[in-house]
């Protein structure tokens, strides 16, 4: 098991720790308190007490009156920067032993060589049997309410060809040690990232339920220029024919300079105008009750241009 060590903060710079003791020595109607001196030089007031203290102490103990005195400015000799090593140089050598061992190990993360090198902290279990117990009974006494009515949806990433095993991956190495061999990643080509979307509905089977495979590149640059001109066009027509009056209208507009991925006006295009909201429309229709949509919080589902078009349906 690793053993826990307290971490230690920076050391105080000595213009630093000169600021708080001369605002420390000052007297009479210049005479500053703590939280002065911690307002004034932004040390935290821990900090700032103890270098005030030390400073008076040394004082009384070399006879000498001045706090900004060079043996008070300098750092104590013990004190370390920075964080304490939590492994021991023992432990040190057996990693990097392990490491440039072979090229499967110089490609494992840190964690991985450590759990191989026998490092390994104690975990807290996630759930014992009383939190298990209390999330089956939240189950089953909710197993019959409000799940009928609930559209859940969500998106997965499916890749082929073993891609997470040919993307670069950087190794652990020595300088000089780029060209090694066992360094050397392999690419592989081909194969591909493919995307899906899907819903789940109570009573719907899923020959019923709407899906929707992302091509890839998202979009095109034709695509893009294309979806500048609709929301223009969006705009000037609910200048013209407000959709919900008193509100004026709001000219939507994308993120400028993405680099791909799907934003809000993608999953509006593709998703909700007409997949989502359909199939929301008809359950609440068959059923004569609230329907519920349940997304997780992915930026293109949180916009706020979103909340506009929740609102219309």
């Amino acid at each position: 098991m690793i053993p826990f060590i307290q971490k230690k903060g920076t050391t105080t710079s000595a213009s630093k720790r000169g600021q708080v003791l001369g605002y420390a020595a000052l007297t009479g109607d210049r005479k500053m308190k703590l939280k002065e001196i911690v307002a004034l030089t932004g040390v935290p007031k821990s900090t700032c007490s103890d270098l005030i203290n030390k400073a008076k102490q040394k004082s009384l103990e070399t006879g000498d009156p001045d706090l900004c005195s060079q043996q008070n400015l300098a750092p104590d000799p013990t004190s370390k920067k920075g964080r304490n090593k939590v492994l021991t140089a023992e432990e040190e050598r057996r990693l990097i032993a392990i490491t440039l061992s072979d090229a499967t190990h110089c490609r494992m993360p840190l964690r991985e060589l450590a759990t191989e090198a026998g490092l390994n902290p104690t975990k807290k279990p996630l759930m014992n049997e009383i939190h298990k117990a209390n999330r089956l009974a939240f189950c089953l006494r909710n197993r019959d309410q409000d799940w009928r009515d609930i559209i859940f949806t969500d998106e997965s990433y499916f890749e082929t060809s073993n891609l997470r095993e040919r993307r670069v991956r950087g190794v652990l190495r020595r300088a000089g040690e780029k060209f090694v061999p066992r360094n050397m990643n392999r690419k592989y080509f081909g194969g591909s990232t493919v995307m899906f979307w899907g819903a789940i509905l109570y009573g719907y089977a899923g020959s019923e339920l709407p899906y929707h495979i992302y091509k890839m590149p998202y979009e095109t640059p034709r695509e893009q220029a294309l979806a500048l001109t609709m929301l223009l066009a969006e705009y000037d027509r609910e200048v013209i024919n407000p959709i919900e009056p008193g509100i004026p209208p709001q000219l939507l507009e994308r993120k400028k300079n993405r680099k791909g991925g799907i934003d809000w006006y993608i999953y509006r295009e593709r998703i909700m105008y007409p997949l989502l909201f359909p199939l929301a429309l008809l359950a609440k229709e068959t059923t004569n009750r609230n329907v519920i949509i349940m997304e997780d919080n992915a930026p293109a589902h949180k916009h706020q241009y979103q909340t506009i078009f929740r609102r219309r349906v």
